[in-house]
């Protein structure tokens, strides 16, 4: 069986045998990766895959449980968001009608005030 050590050598030796005939790029990183990865399954016992399988069935349910709390919590500040903008927006509707009826009010004129105009 590969240790670390020997699996991190592989690793980057079967990158560089792709990399130095090839253009660096995601394909040629995947392909070689990929056989290090069936080189490594290929030499494991069953044990070994068995705690491979259920560690991975481990993560995915980290995984779900950490995307359920981050879609709860950015429901939540999307819900609070939501609200304060609404909070916010009456209060700047309501403060500019306030404003708008206090500068358009018309004030009355004493027409006896006015002298007439003379020609």
């Amino acid at each position: 069986m590969l240790d670390e050590s020997t699996l991190k050598a592989a690793i980057k030796e079967e990158f560089f045998k792709k990399c130095c005939a090839v253009k660096q790029d995601d394909e040629v990183l995947i392909t070689a990766l990929n056989t290090v990865v069936i080189q490594y399954l290929q030499s494991v016992d069953a044990e070994t895959l068995k705690n491979i399988v259920l560690m991975k069935q481990e993560l995915n349910l980290l995984i779900d449980s950490l995307c359920k709390e981050l879609i709860s919590m950015l429901e939540e500040t999307i819900r609070n968001y939501k609200t304060n903008m609404l909070d916010a927006s009456t209060d700047l509707i309501n403060e500019i009608a306030k404003e708008k009826a206090n500068t358009s009010k018309i004030e009355e004129i004493d027409l006896s005030k006015l002298t007439p105009a003379t020609n």
